[in-house]
């Protein structure tokens, strides 16, 4: 096994509880994955096989992003925005493509180490939720931590919803089924007892993805999917609008003020969004918009650093140049999920692709370091969990 590839093993076994213990830790612990494997297996002989046309088009949306910080209310922090980005990109390409070049032993190492910290890690999870963190406040007491809250658990809820999918469809192709089954299940119970309406959706929108695809024709999968992704992304502030207006509709009646307030900030970003539909704001101006300071509920900002929503945040920020650029890019990666020919493994891809969008949709910033790196891991394990054994390139 190459030095870097035990990084990458290192790093997947440790994702869960930096997830659960200081889920801002994963964005440098996929920095540390990615830069030590890349020196670990270039140290070894290892070339990468890249061609200009990948990384041109990997630096399409960072240099949008860069160009788009010349007009942002924050130049400065577009600038590194859109630095960090291509960084970020770079990462998730070298990372992937080194989980498809590795020998499928490794694959299922990674899988199955990475299971079993999910396992031990869910059981904790189920714990706390259940008992209303009772290990947190011990934790309180003893060394001053955080009060507990209810959400404290969401972050990696919706690790834990992006990672097991993949996983257990890793093992099961792999006839580790026993080990499948007890990950799902256990990841599954944990979720359930969390505090995160965000995971439990994107879990649900995934299983219903799988079923769909597994159930149509291969030539119809990719151009499908890409129809759906281009359809809700150009249309996203019509129907996030709609909803958005529908606040006044549910004045009065026993809505949660989490969704309430959701709504607020989707119909505040819509009402920006229409300023300027074009060019967007500028990269990482969700931050310091004008009023978005401005309170839309008692204690809630009708912009609290970013819309909550990761397509109205591309449509604010980078405009319809940036949206179009997204969607050409997730319609490219839709159209490659649908090439195995194994209808498990386009149903795998597909539905592990709608978990994270689901779960960028309702969740966290898109630019968010933390969230960055649980989606780049992700993307990553999808390569590990769903590279079937055969082709294995050493």
């Amino acid at each position: 096994m190459r030095n870097g590839d035990i990084l990458m093993l290192g790093a997947f076994a440790a994702a869960p509880w930096v997830a659960t213990l200081a889920p801002l830790g994963l964005a440098p612990l996929f920095a540390l994955a990615a830069v030590g494997s890349l020196i670990g297996n270039s140290c070894r002989g290892c070339r990468i096989t890249w061609s200009p046309a990948i990384l041109a088009c990997l630096m399409i949306l960072p240099a949008w992003a860069l160009l788009s910080a010349a007009w942002a209310p924050d130049p400065g922090r577009g600038i590194k925005g859109a630095i960090v980005l291509a960084l970020e990109l770079l990462g998730v390409a070298y990372l992937g493509w080194r989980a498809g070049v590795m020998a499928d032993d490794l694959r299922l190492r990674i899988l199955r180490v990475l299971a079993i910290s999910m396992i031990a890690s869910s059981i904790l999870l189920w714990i706390e939720g259940m008992w209303n963190g009772v290990i947190w406040r011990a934790t309180l007491e003893i060394w001053g931590a955080d009060p507990w809250r209810s959400w404290i658990y969401n972050r990696v809820a919706c690790v834990l919803a992006l990672f097991f999918p993949l996983v257990a469809q890793g093992l099961w192709i792999r006839q580790y089924r026993t080990l499948a089954m007890v990950c799902m299940l256990a990841c599954m119970a944990a979720i359930l007892v969390l505090d995160s309406g965000a995971a439990l959706a994107a879990v649900l929108v995934g299983a219903a993805v799988w079923c769909i695809v597994y159930g149509i024709p291969r030539r119809v999968a990719g151009p499908l999917a890409a129809l759906v992704i281009a359809m809700v992304f150009l249309l996203a502030p019509a129907w996030v609008g709609w909803l958005g207006h529908g606040v006044q509709m549910l004045e009065g009646n026993d809505v949660p003020f989490s969704t309430m307030h959701r709504l607020r900030i989707w119909d505040f970003a819509v009402d920006r969004i229409l300023e300027h539909p074009f060019w967007g704001w500028g990269m990482d101006a969700s931050r310091v918009l004008p009023e978005g300071f401005r309170q839309a509920m008692p204690n809630a900002e009708l912009m609290p650093l970013h819309p909550h929503n990761f397509i109205l945040q591309i449509w604010l920020e980078l405009g319809l140049v940036g949206v179009a650029v997204v969607v050409m890019g997730l319609g490219f990666v839709a159209l490659q999920l649908a090439r195995p020919a194994d209808a498990r493994l386009r149903a795998g891809g597909m539905a592990g692709m709608a978990t994270a969008l689901m779960a960028a949709a309702i969740g966290y910033g898109i630019w968010q370091s933390w969230w960055v790196a649980a989606l780049a891991l992700s993307a990553v394990l999808g390569r590990v969990a769903l590279t079937p054994p055969s082709e294995e390139r050493g």
